[in-house]
């Protein structure tokens, strides 16, 4: 009848201290019975706070679990983006290799090394014929070196190809990680 007064003027249903026994509290199968009649129950308790507190540190360290596992996988991702410039970087790199490799070719074969070295026979002087060697010679050094920029180039291709697989597998594996630990917090 008091919860029906109450109501009747208005008022919200207020039970202070529900589970402290060193308050006169009603029994707990009367708050039980009354319970969705109640506006307002009174939840501050030492058990309560223990238990709030337990929930806070808990969150607090799925927190940190979750932190760690992002960061773990945006360092992943960084390298990972790293690693897919570099080679990016290469295949530029060896794409203009080629196309000069493919011009020296189409020189040496409209106009042949051979010639040039024959060159050095016909000339009037031993000066002149040592200068005719000289060029041939610088551009076979220059051929040659191109060449072995050539296949330098795809050595390291290679190497960074291998590189950023390692990587998507490690970026794979710390996401595998980091989902394993997000579902084990909602568990």
């Amino acid at each position: 009848e008091t919860i029906d007064e109450i109501k009747r003027q208005g008022g919200l249903v207020y039970v202070p201290h529900p589970f402290d026994r060193m308050h006169s509290i009603p029994a707990p199968a009367t708050l039980h019975r009354h319970l969705p009649e109640i506006d307002v129950l009174e939840a501050e308790d030492a058990e309560i706070e223990a238990a709030l507190a337990t929930i806070q540190t808990e969150v607090a360290g799925q927190q940190v679990v979750v932190n760690a596992a992002e960061d773990a996988q945006a360092v992943a991702d960084a390298e990972l983006a790293d690693a897919t410039a570099a080679v990016e970087d290469l295949q530029a790199e060896i794409a203009e290799l080629d196309a000069a490799t493919d011009q020296m070719i189409i020189d040496a074969f409209v106009d042949p090394p051979v010639n040039h070295a024959l060159d050095a026979f016909r000339v009037d002087t031993i000066s002149e014929a040592t200068v005719k060697d000289a060029l041939v010679s610088m551009q076979a050094d220059a051929d040659t070196t191109l060449l072995e920029q050539l296949d330098e180039a795809r050595g390291e291709l290679e190497v960074e190809q291998a590189n950023k697989e390692d990587l998507a597998a490690a970026a794979d594996q710390r996401k595998s990680e980091a989902d394993a630990a997000l579902a084990e917090l909602n568990t």
